[in-house]
């Protein structure tokens, strides 16, 4: 059995003899799995399971007894460890898996016996369902669209696109959402009579070189002379955290260093902009929550991870808190079923979390804007 297999296995059977236990401590208990990734790209990175913690430790009266499961990115291991949580008892799933792996499992939560808070996934398979799959963050479509108006709104004409083929269920069709969207007129383009158009309705007129690649097997000498070509603008779209990020921000800078970059709200990491150099002075990264220094309440809650954990986490720790708190609102009101739950979030939304609040439509799904951060040195202070 391989290495990373044995320790899996022994974290999950801990974690089925911790939650009985709770359970028999304590008879209000709900069992809540929470899922991390482990994998040999990207180690172990404890932002999950360290939000948990931490709001187990500030929560002491939560009912939530917590079992964990982790996954590394292809579909039969998302699918093992959503079904290893759901054998260790749990009936609620707050959930961190890209849409790589969480497609493997949208059937899983269509008969009420399970629901999934998904904290991660984008993809338009789960947009507009009436299942059990609750998502805090907007679709891919609304995602990509707001990208691609900052993009058009942006001086210049060549655009190299840099996507991530390791999360082809995301980036595949989010890319083809991009380019329909950056190419689509404007709304004041769509209400304009005019037959020729102004210097402003011109600046969607952005030249795509598209380049698909693994972005943790980056290879500069492999992609020197495409980045070289010289451009005005690079769009990373890519997720899952991955430390490339910030080597292939670092490399286009040293060949392109007035172009702007764009990101991901899926590359929010302390890890990738450290990594970036100094391309970080011409980054704006696309955010689904303000900058800590804009909101204290964020701030405030990133300080006291800090000081609690010593490092800083990615912002897969804000969707967490957030995901807990919607939980365990649910479940202090008496509703500790998948449909109760569920319809006590549809029904009563929105709701205030501790950082931010969350407002679901009528399938589960939020519609929130998002947030430029331009000074992200700012974010690292």
């Amino acid at each position: 059995m391989p290495h990373s297999q044995r320790i899996i296995g022994g974290v999950l059977a801990g974690a089925l003899l911790i939650a009985f236990a709770v359970l028999w401590l304590d008879s209000r208990a709900v069992i809540v799995g929470v899922d991390a990734p482990l994998t040999d790209y990207r180690l172990f990175d404890p932002t999950e399971m360290d939000a948990l913690r931490l709001f187990k430790k500030e929560n002491p009266r939560s009912r939530i007894a917590a079992v964990p499961g982790y996954y590394d990115f292809n579909i039969d291991s998302g699918r093992a460890a959503i079904e290893d949580m759901i054998t260790a008892g749990a009936r609620f799933i707050v959930t961190t898996q890209p849409s790589s792996t969480m497609v493997g499992s949208i059937d899983r939560f269509t008969d009420g016996e399970v629901l999934l808070i998904n904290t991660s996934s984008t993809s338009l398979l789960m947009s507009d369902k009436d299942d059990y799959i609750l998502r805090i963050m907007p679709d891919l479509a609304i995602e990509q669209n707001f990208i691609a108006s900052v993009i058009r709104d942006m001086p210049g004409r060549r655009l190299l696109v840099v996507q991530d083929a390791g999360n082809a269920a995301y980036t595949d069709p989010a890319y083809e959402q991009f380019r329909l969207a950056l190419h689509a007129p404007s709304p004041d383009q769509a209400a304009s009579t005019e037959q020729t158009p102004s210097p402003n309705q011109a600046q969607n007129s952005w030249d795509i070189t598209h380049v698909r690649m693994v972005y943790h097997d980056f290879d500069p000498t492999e992609y020197r002379d495409i980045i070289a070509q010289g451009y005005d603008a690079l769009y990373l779209l890519g997720g899952d955290f991955q430390t490339a990020t910030g080597t292939i921000m670092h490399y286009f800078h040293s060949n392109n260093p007035d172009a702007r970059i764009i990101l991901t709200p899926w590359s929010r990491s302390a890890e990738i902009l450290k990594l970036s150099g100094d391309a970080l002075a011409q980054t704006i990264l696309v955010s689904h929550f303000p900058s800590r220094r804009d909101n204290p309440a964020i701030d405030s809650y990133l300080t006291r991870f800090e000081r609690e954990f010593d490092y800083t986490p990615q912002f897969m720790a804000i969707k967490i808190r957030q995901a807990l708190e919607l939980v365990d609102a649910a479940f202090r009101q008496g509703h500790t079923t998948p449909a109760a739950v569920k319809s006590f979030l549809l029904q009563q939304t929105p709701h205030q979390t501790s950082l931010g609040s969350i407002h679901f439509n009528r399938y589960g799904d939020v519609q929130h804007g998002f947030y430029l951060l331009k000074d992200l040195e700012r974010e690292l202070r």
